[in-house]
C-alpha cells in the first residue's frame, strides 16, 4: 500500500510537469522571445528538455520497476534526484514569480525520501557491488 502511494505521488508529479508545460504554451505565458533565444539567465529549451526529461526519467523507471526490472529502481531513484535538483535550482524563480510553485517544489524532496525508503536494497550491503542489474 504504502509503495503504490509513494509511486502514485511521482506519477501525478510527473504527469504534473508535462500539464504545467503544456497549460503554460497553451496560456501563451511562456517565453516572450521564443524557446532559441537566450533570455533571463538561460535559452529556454534546454530548461523545457530538462524539466520534460525528469518526469519521462521517473514515468520509465516507475514502468520498469513495477514490470520487476532491477534497474527501475535506479533509474526511478536517478528521476527523483532530477526533480529535487529541479526545485532547489528554481526555487528562487518560484518565490518570485509564482509562490504556489513553491509547494510542488517542496513536496518533491519529502517524496524523494520517501522514495528512497522503499528504494532500498537491502541485498546489496557495503562494499559489494551492483552487478546484475538486468531483470
Amino acid at each position: 500500500m504504502f509503495r503504490s502511494l509513494v509511486f502514485g505521488f511521482w506519477i501525478l508529479m510527473s504527469l504534473s510537469i508535462f500539464a504545467l508545460w503544456i497549460a503554460s504554451f497553451a496560456s501563451g505565458k511562456t517565453w516572450e522571445e521564443g524557446l532559441f533565444v537566450y533570455q533571463n539567465g538561460n535559452i529556454p529549451i534546454f530548461h523545457l528538455i530538462a524539466e520534460c526529461g525528469m518526469a519521462a526519467t521517473v514515468l520509465t523507471g516507475i514502468v520498469a520497476w513495477l514490470c520487476k526490472a532491477r534497474w527501475g529502481r535506479f533509474v526511478t531513484i536517478f528521476g527523483a534526484g532530477m526533480f529535487g535538483y529541479s526545485a532547489i535550482n528554481s526555487f528562487g524563480w518560484a518565490l518570485h514569480n509564482s509562490p504556489a510553485l513553491t509547494l510542488p517544489m517542496m513536496l518533491s524532496w519529502v517524496g524523494a525520501v520517501l522514495l528512497f525508503s522503499i528504494g532500498v536494497d537491502r541485498n546489496v550491503g557495503a562494499g559489494q557491488s551492483l552487478r546484475g542489474l538486468r531483470s
